[in-house]
């Protein structure tokens, strides 16, 4: 497979967050896939977004909790990663997910062959063996990030992310009135959350910006 090269204007989330981390009056911001050219990564994206999002009406469907996620292999196969809630995982349910997804990818005629599920507790960090394959969402990493900043007590702000042809840009926006030092303590809480989940701290820029009314 040619090596896949961002290339993007913009891509930002593609799916809702799980309800469960939408907390206060913080919120991840949804936009469509933007590309004034195709690439690569733009072909699988356009490929296989469709198709992520009629999982995910399905397994919400069948009230699953749940954030997914997913990524390109070299050999061209697609990573559907799915995280749920929960620290423990009975195999019931995740053979329960797995029947939900295959019956869509069926529907939609893809071949099953071609995907590699993965279900485990949104609690894990990303292990090392998804380093090999390209993300084309990062829904699990937003999610973590909104955790981060909840339990470091900033309760207002929003967050999203663009994929540029050089980085990952995560933008988090604050309100007006948001000190210095609140913007430097959650650009030092993002690069956290970057590094805890093993991606390379260079591939990403954090924009902090302050434009949220609060009165």
């Amino acid at each position: 497979m040619r090596q896949v090269r961002y290339r993007l204007i913009t891509i930002c989330l593609l799916f809702t967050l799980i309800t469960i981390l939408l907390v206060n009056s913080k919120y991840a911001k949804e936009v469509n896939i933007l590309s004034d050219q195709p690439t690569d990564l733009t072909s699988y994206v356009e490929k296989y977004s469709d198709l992520m999002q009629e999982i995910t009406k399905e397994l919400r469907k069948n009230h699953v909790k749940f954030v997914l996620d997913y990524a390109i292999l070299p050999d061209e196969t697609i990573d559907i990663l799915i995280k749920l809630p929960r620290e423990d995982i009975e195999t019931k349910t995740k053979v329960e997910i797995e029947h939900h997804v295959t019956n869509v990818l069926r529907e939609k005629e893809f071949n099953p062959d071609q995907f590699h599920l993965k279900i485990s507790s949104y609690y894990e960090t990303s292990s090392d063996d998804e380093r090999s394959s390209v993300r084309l969402s990062y829904n699990d990493l937003m999610g973590n990030l909104m955790q981060e900043l909840k339990k470091r007590n900033h309760l207002t702000f929003s967050l999203e992310y663009a994929i540029t042809p050089r980085h990952v840009e995560v933008i988090i926006n604050l309100p007006v009135d948001s000190t210095e030092n609140t913007k430097l303590e959650v650009e030092q809480s993002a690069n956290e959350v970057i590094k805890r989940n093993k991606y390379a701290i260079n591939d990403f820029q954090i924009t902090i910006v302050s434009k949220i009314l609060t009165k």
